[in-house]
């Protein structure tokens, strides 16, 4: 897949809303990691070329990303990062909880997703939705 062309934008209203009413994460450590998580899956979109309409269904764009930001969050190494932090990120932000119509996916498929970006890179695999070319399908 080639890389989008796409932007991602920082909205701090909507993230205001989403961690510290929606979520109620007052703490700044504990809402660090789910930013991280955030912004990865973010990111996630970009390289996977999502913003290009039609590509792939929009439940494997979502979980794609969702194992991108594991993948990615593992081999930054980030020190004092547990993936656990983020467990509640994806159970908030799931289907099932929010009332989506299913195009996210649903908690527990989502923090899976994750889960497996996250082991895929501990073990020393690829990223699974990257090209190597791109010079991240390899660790």
């Amino acid at each position: 897949m080639r890389a989008g062309r796409g932007c991602i934008f920082y909205n701090c209203k909507y993230l205001a809303m989403l961690f510290e009413r929606w979520m109620q994460v007052q703490d700044p450590a504990a809402l660090r990691p789910m930013l991280y998580a955030h912004f990865a899956h973010e990111i996630g979109h970009e390289l996977h070329g999502d913003t290009t309409p039609g590509t792939r269904p929009a439940r494997e764009r979502e979980l794609s990303a969702d194992r991108f930001a594991g993948y990615s969050l593992k081999r930054l190494g980030i020190r004092r990062f547990d993936p656990t932090e983020v467990t509640a990120y994806y159970q908030m932000t799931g289907d099932d909880f929010t009332g989506g119509d299913g195009r996210h996916g649903s908690g527990a498929e989502r923090a899976s997703a994750f889960e497996d970006g996250w082991h895929r890179a501990a073990r020393g695999l690829g990223e699974p939705d990257v090209e190597s070319a791109a010079g991240l399908g390899e660790p």
